[in-house]
């Protein structure tokens, strides 16, 4: 079946479960799953897409010679006031109630991304996010839990923008450390799509929208990379950017994901601010030595989670050499110094009264104490008991624990 064909019958009202697009050209495909099912609303749709294209006049006269008699008819594809109908509109108004019964977000990892949004995961170079990002679509493709975490299985594109070199030893690594092979869904594309080029957002749409089953995920690795020509601090360009990956979002009903770099100065996500306020989950990455803490700053419809911590594994590879995957960890020995020094400050220096997050990291970082180091801490003093947590809530009190306390006054022996 060829474009026009295909695209004369979606408009005249072919499901799209009824046409045949495999082979349609790349540059219909798109129209086609737009126009196919839309009854009234298809003539519009058609009419717009042509406008824009130099031979737009042509393809709508073959389009509605084509077309079915007894559906839309040429005169109303080529302009639907002809046909004495304002055609309907694709925004529809919501009542209360109904706002109140659109379904929650449905977690891809719990806790932390979300079906049909947009994240970014990012912090300075070499800080493991494309190790991490990895790992999140082998996980999710397979239906594994990442870091005890339960996710929903389904197909994933990572966009390799960067190059593949060492991406396959990445997944060997994968695979060998979780004695689990790739699912055959999980897709990767080694080129660079450049989204402030809508036809190339058209061209990635042409080969990713007949992927089947759909994909859930989509990750673009890096937005530096796919915005070559950009400005990442013009409001515009990255506007542009925002909505070519939202374009991508709708088009697929998935979530993308955006790696991207930390700005040097005050380690906040690199370029304009309409970047993160278009967010609905941001992600930060730090690393110190073989230690990766990730830390929420957003999640817009769902809780913040706390920080979670890393560590790198080596795994060797069958060519002899080898690769690193990540691995969820709890304190060690080798952080018992630090675990004793974030203790006693929070006894110290707050009391019984304990702090919240900020105010307690904000003092151990005054005492040279790496944020990751913190975090790592925490987190084991929290699981031993010794810190108690008023709640999950941003801005919760820690407090430290009548153990705690009672060892800051010789009484007892916090182990």
């Amino acid at each position: 079946m060829n474009g026009v064909l295909a695209l004369a019958r979606a408009v005249a009202g072919t499901p799209l479960e009824e046409l045949d697009l495999a082979h349609v050209e790349p540059r219909y495909v798109d129209i086609v799953r737009r126009c196919a099912g839309q009854n009234g609303q298809a003539a519009e749709i058609l009419r717009d897409w042509t406008r824009g294209l130099p031979d737009g006049d042509a393809i709508l006269r073959a389009v509605c010679a084509q077309t079915p008699g007894g559906e839309t008819t040429p005169q109303e594809a080529a302009d639907p006031a002809q046909a004495g109908e304002r055609p309907p509109s694709r925004f529809r108004l919501l009542s209360a109630k109904e706002v109140q019964q659109l379904p929650a977000p449905t977690p891809l990892i719990e806790g932390l991304l979300y079906e049909e949004t947009l994240s970014a995961l990012y912090g300075p170079e070499a800080t493991f996010k494309s190790f991490t990002a990895l790992d999140w679509h082998l996980c999710i493709g397979l239906g594994l839990p990442w870091c005890g975490r339960r996710t929903k299985q389904g197909a994933t594109v990572y966009v390799s923008a960067e190059g593949s070199r060492g991406l396959g030893r990445r997944i060997e690594a994968w695979e060998r450390a979780y004695a689990h092979e790739a699912a055959a869904w999980c897709h990767f594309l080694t080129d660079a799509p450049q989204l402030l080029d809508d036809g190339e957002v058209d061209d990635l749409l042409s080969v990713l929208e007949v992927l089947a089953p759909a994909p859930v995920l989509v990750t673009l690795d890096t937005v530096a990379r796919t915005m070559v020509g950009g400005d990442e601090n013009s409001s515009r360009d990255m506007g542009r950017y925002v909505a070519a990956a939202d374009r991508i979002k709708r088009a697929l009903g998935c979530a993308v994901n955006l790696i991207h770099h930390s700005a040097r100065a005050g380690g906040n996500i690199r370029g304009s601010t309409s970047l993160p306020a278009a967010l609905d989950t941001e992600i930060r990455a730090e690393r110190d030595q073989d230690v990766l803490t990730l830390t929420c700053d957003k999640q817009k419809d769902a809780e913040e989670f706390l920080p979670i911590i890393m560590a790198k594994r080596v795994v060797q590879l069958s060519d002899g050499g080898s690769s690193v995957v990540l691995e969820a960890t709890s304190a060690s020995e080798e952080f018992s110094q630090a675990e004793r020094l974030v203790l006693s400050i929070l006894v110290d220096t707050f009391g019984a009264r304990g702090a919240t997050d900020s105010q307690w990291r904000e003092v151990c970082e005054s005492q040279k104490v790496s944020r990751p180091s913190y975090y790592r801490a925490k987190k084991k003093q929290i699981e031993r008991g010794l810190v108690l947590p008023e709640s999950n809530k941003r801005g919760a009190l820690f407090l430290p624990s009548p153990e705690a306390l009672a060892e800051s006054q010789g009484i007892g022996k916090v182990s």
